[in-house]
C-alpha cells in the first residue's frame, strides 16, 4: 500500500486534487456573482461625481494597422492632436517598421501578422481585451480603424473631453460621414487634413457607430454590447460628434487594399467602392447644416431598439441616403 502523504502533491491521486481545485472554483463562482450582482445593483460608476465637475477627462486613443502608411500618419497626426501623442496606441499587424517610424512620438504595440483566420472576431476579442487593459489607466478609450477620423462640433463643445463630461454613458456613437474625391477639385490627399479641402460628404449609416467606451462595454461591428443592460441604458450619441471615414478616396490605395487577401473583413470590391462614390457624387447637394442634424435626430432614437444580426450589437438604425454636402468650413482643419 502506498502512503500518499509522502508522495509529491503532484503525484497524489486525481480524486484528492479534484476535491481541491473544486473549493477554489465554488470560492471563484461564489465571488464572481456577487460582483456581478453588484454592478447590476449599483450600476456603473459616474465619470463625474455628483457635485463636482471633472477639470479633464483622461482618453487614449488607438488603432490596428496593415501597412496603408499615409493614412496612417494622418490618424497619428489626428488624434496626437486631439487627446495628446502620449495617449495614442498603434497596434501595427506584423510589427512594421515604418509604423513603428510613423508612430515615433505614439505608444507603439507590435503584433506578427498572424490570426488571419476569421480575422474580424479575432481582431474584435484582441482589441476589446485591450480596451479592458487600458480602461485601468484611462477614463475612456477611443477605438477606430486608421481610416476614420472622429472629432467634434466647436459650435457645440470648447474642448475635446466635454463631449464625455456632459452625458453620463459608458458607451458614445458619432455620426459617421464618408468623404468622396469631388471631380470638380483636384484628388484628396494634397493638405494634411482632410477637411483643409472641403471634400464631398455623404451621411453614412455604417460608420455613424460607437467610437468610445468605458466600464467593459463592448466596442466592435460598428455598434456597441452591454453585457450588463439590454436596453442600451449606458450608450449615447452626442450632438456634435462626428465620424469622418476616408477609406473610399485614393483609388490607388483602395486597390491595394482591397485585393489584399488579409483583408477578407472588407466584402465590397473595389468596383462595388467605385460605384457607391460615383453614385454619391451623382445625388443633389444639399445644404450642409440640414445635411448633419436630421441624421443626429433620427439616429440617435434607435439604441433600445435596433440590433444587428450579431448577437445583442447596438447599432442605429437603417437611413437611405439621397443627398450629400459639401464640409462646411468651421470643420476645415478638425479631420
Amino acid at each position: 500500500m502506498v502512503d500518499n502523504r509522502s508522495r509529491p502533491y503532484r503525484d497524489k491521486p486525481k480524486s484528492s486534487r479534484s476535491l481541491r481545485y473544486c473549493q477554489y472554483d465554488i470560492i471563484l463562482i461564489i465571488w464572481v456573482r456577487h460582483s456581478k450582482a453588484n454592478r447590476k445593483a449599483y450600476g456603473h460608476y459616474p465619470l463625474i461625481s455628483a457635485g463636482r465637475r471633472s477639470l479633464a477627462v483622461n482618453i487614449c486613443a488607438f488603432t490596428m494597422v496593415y501597412e496603408d502608411y499615409d493614412m496612417l500618419r494622418r490618424w497619428c497626426r489626428h488624434y496626437s492632436e486631439l487627446v495628446g501623442a502620449q495617449n495614442v496606441f498603434v497596434v501595427s499587424h506584423g510589427n512594421d517598421d515604418r509604423h513603428r517610424e510613423i508612430a515615433a512620438n505614439c505608444n507603439f504595440i507590435g503584433i506578427p501578422h498572424t490570426g488571419l483566420a476569421r480575422f474580424e472576431r479575432t481582431r474584435n476579442v484582441a482589441l476589446n481585451g485591450l480596451i479592458r487593459f487600458l480602461e485601468s489607466y484611462y477614463d475612456v478609450v477611443i477605438r477606430t480603424d486608421v481610416d476614420e477620423f472622429v472629432f467634434f462640433d466647436p459650435e457645440c463643445y470648447s474642448e475635446f473631453s466635454e463631449v464625455f463630461e456632459t452625458a453620463e454613458a459608458d458607451a458614445w456613437f458619432a455620426v459617421g460621414f464618408n468623404i468622396f474625391d469631388d471631380p470638380d477639385k483636384p484628388p484628396l490627399g494634397r493638405s494634411p487634413r482632410f477637411s483643409e479641402e472641403q471634400p464631398l460628404c455623404q451621411i453614412s449609416t455604417e460608420y455613424s457607430k460607437a467610437v468610445a467606451v468605458r466600464n467593459g462595454v463592448f466596442l466592435g461591428y460598428h455598434g456597441a454590447r452591454d453585457d450588463l443592460r439590454d436596453d442600451a441604458s449606458r450608450m449615447t450619441m452626442p450632438r456634435g460628434l462626428f465620424l469622418a471615414h476616408a477609406g473610399l478616396i485614393e483609388s490607388d490605395r483602395l486597390t491595394r487594399r482591397y485585393s489584399n487577401p488579409d483583408a477578407e473583413r472588407l466584402t465590397q470590391s473595389v468596383d462595388a467602392v467605385t460605384r457607391e462614390a460615383e453614385h454619391a457624387r451623382n445625388l443633389p447637394l444639399r445644404d450642409a447644416e440640414a445635411e448633419l442634424s436630421e441624421p443626429y435626430d433620427f439616429f440617435s432614437q434607435g439604441f433600445g431598439n435596433w440590433k444587428r444580426k450579431r448577437p445583442r450589437i447596438k447599432v442605429v438604425p437603417r437611413r437611405t441616403e439621397t443627398a450629400c454636402f459639401v464640409s462646411p468650413g468651421r470643420f476645415i482643419g478638425l479631420f
